[in-house]
C-alpha cells in the first residue's frame, strides 16, 4: 500500500488564499494536483496536519476530500503525540501499518517534520502550496520499485 501523509496549510492552500478567504480554505486547484498524484499512484491519504486535531477542521477536510471523490482514499489520521514532532506521529502510524510499501510526506514545514524521511519528504512552499513539479516528483517516488 502507498500512503501520502498530508498536511493542509501550505500544501492544499497557501498564505495568499488564507488571507483572502480565511483559514478554512482548501483550494480546488491544489486538490486537482492531489488528484493527479492519487490517480497516478493509487495511494491512500493519511492526514498528518494539525487539521486532524479539531473535529470541525477534520470535518472540513473530510467534506472537501469527499467533494473531490477522495473519500475512499482517505484512510485515517496520525495520532497526536504531546511534545513531539510530526515525524514521531508518522513513524508511530507506520509502525502500526506494516502493509505500507511506499510513502510520501507532503508538508510545508521541515522544522516540524524533522529530517528523518529523506527522499520520502516533499516540502512545499507555504506561499504557493502543492505544485505540478512536486506532484510529479511524488508520483515518481511512490511508483519507484522497491
Amino acid at each position: 500500500m502507498k500512503i501520502i501523509f498530508l498536511d493542509i496549510d501550505g500544501v492544499l492552500n497557501n498564505w495568499t488564499l488564507i488571507q483572502k478567504y480565511g483559514i478554512d480554505i482548501i483550494a480546488d486547484s491544489l486538490l486537482n494536483r492531489l488528484d493527479f498524484i492519487l490517480t497516478n499512484t493509487d495511494a491512500k491519504i493519511v492526514l498528518s496536519s494539525t487539521w486532524r486535531c479539531k473535529k470541525s477542521d477534520l470535518d472540513i477536510v473530510k467534506k472537501r476530500l469527499k467533494d473531490f471523490g477522495f473519500d475512499n482514499r482517505f484512510i485515517g489520521t496520525t495520532i497526536e503525540i504531546e511534545h513531539s514532532l510530526r515525524d514521531d506521529e508518522i513513524y508511530e502510524w507506520l509502525d502500526r501499518h506494516k502493509e505500507v510499501t511506499r510513502f510520501a510526506v507532503l508538508d510545508d514545514n521541515a522544522s516540524i517534520i524533522g529530517e528523518d524521511f529523506g527522499d520520502s519528504f516533499f516540502e512545499t512552499d507555504g506561499e504557493v502550496g502543492l505544485t505540478d513539479e512536486i506532484a510529479e516528483k511524488v508520483i515518481a517516488h511512490l511508483n519507484k520499485l522497491p
